[in-house]
């Protein structure tokens, strides 16, 4: 029995005929499916450290642990979408848009990406003193990102049956879209821009705050040396993914195996290893303060006008002297250091010590 023949083309990828792929898109969505699945093995790890360190934690909030597992489930559902993907393709050598949610991926990583960076935002907020110039603008530009997200998973799906019937890279939703939607090219190109500068924000608000906060101490400046190089590490190679995808994406030649989504999803994954890794490294650089006793001492008791003697020496309780009666007699207080001079032990002269007072019997008043 013979298959009509726009059956036979749906069964098979856009330029993959009965005998041999023409275009080679294989390697590239194996080489996503194995980059997904290597950092996934990188965010569990990083969970297994946050569950033993702050998993029975009291001070550790409900709040965060609930965040991370949200940020968890969505690493493990993007890398189980991914893994799809390549069965379908490399194995089934089936297209990718006759899959009914081929729009999860673009909205999934998009949704960790948002989760991530609102907590960039958070700390941002927190670094610069909960200024409203920090807050209101990412935030907005967070919000709008976001939207834009949704707008392309919607359209992708309402446009399902339509790049079934006219897909021209089958492999490539995004390029595939572009060609019948041409609204997912600004939309896709907002997302795009607006994440990347996200990102690049968020970097130098951290790394000029913790730069100001330098102490000027060695040890203290070198513990902050490390949070700030895990800061950039957090925020600055998600954006680096993105300059690279939209790079490939700008490219002019369009090559059917394009590179672009490969690094749109490496963005997800970035964000959430460095949500992990700033969340469990808490722990560590407070110990380090600690053990570098960096802790303030207080001042507030020195004066400048006290003798070198009197600042070493401690304060003297007069206790129940302090209420006696006026009449009282006024004698030299003995200094600790005349007293090693008249015992044959050197020393440095200093001024007279303080002048103690002491009750002498009171004076019979006349009869």
């Amino acid at each position: 029995m013979l298959l009509p023949p726009s059956l036979v083309a749906a069964a098979h990828p856009v330029g993959m005929s009965l005998s041999g792929p023409q275009v080679n898109v294989t390697g590239v969505v194996l080489w996503d499916g194995f980059l997904q699945s290597l950092l996934l093995g990188v965010i569990l790890m990083q969970m297994f450290w946050y569950l033993q360190l702050y998993g029975r934690d009291p001070k550790e909030s409900w709040a965060r642990k609930i965040f991370v597992s949200v940020v968890v489930t969505l690493v493990l559902a993007q890398t189980i979408v991914e893994c799809y993907k390549v069965w379908r393709i490399g194995i089934l050598h089936l297209k990718w848009v006759t899959f009914r949610g081929q729009w999860l991926d673009l909205f999934i990583n998009g949704l960790l990406c948002t989760f991530c960076q609102a907590f960039s935002i958070r700390k941002s907020w927190k670094l610069s003193k909960k200024s409203r110039w920090v807050l209101y603008p990412l935030s907005i530009l967070c919000v709008t990102v976001f939207a834009a997200n949704v707008y392309l998973a919607v359209r992708l799906q309402i446009a399902n049956p339509a790049l079934l019937a006219k897909t021209r890279e089958g492999s490539n939703t995004l390029t595939t879209a572009r060609y019948l939607l041409p609204s997912t090219i600004a939309t896709f190109s907002y997302w795009a821009f607006g994440t990347m500068t996200l990102d690049i924000l968020c970097t130098v608000i951290l790394v000029h705050n913790l730069v100001r906060s330098k102490t000027g101490v060695a040890r203290a400046d070198h513990v902050l040396r490390s949070v700030i190089t895990m800061a950039w590490g957090c925020t600055a190679l998600p954006a680096i993914s993105l300059i690279v995808a939209i790079i490939l994406y700008l490219e002019p030649s369009r090559r059917p195996d394009r590179l672009e989504l490969v690094f749109v999803f490496l963005t997800g994954k970035l964000h959430a290893i460095g949500f992990m890794r700033a969340t469990n490294a808490r722990i560590i650089y407070r110990e380090r303060l600690k053990s570098h006793e960096l802790g303030r001492t207080s001042l507030s008791d020195y004066s400048l006008d006290q003798s070198p003697a009197q600042r070493r020496l401690p304060s003297l309780d007069l206790g129940p002297l302090e209420h006696a009666d006026e009449s009282l007699t006024v004698l030299p207080a003995v200094d600790a250091l005349s007293v090693a001079e008249t015992s044959g032990v050197s020393s440095r002269s200093t001024s007279p010590g303080p002048m103690l007072r002491l009750p002498t019997p009171r004076e019979k008043s006349p009869a």
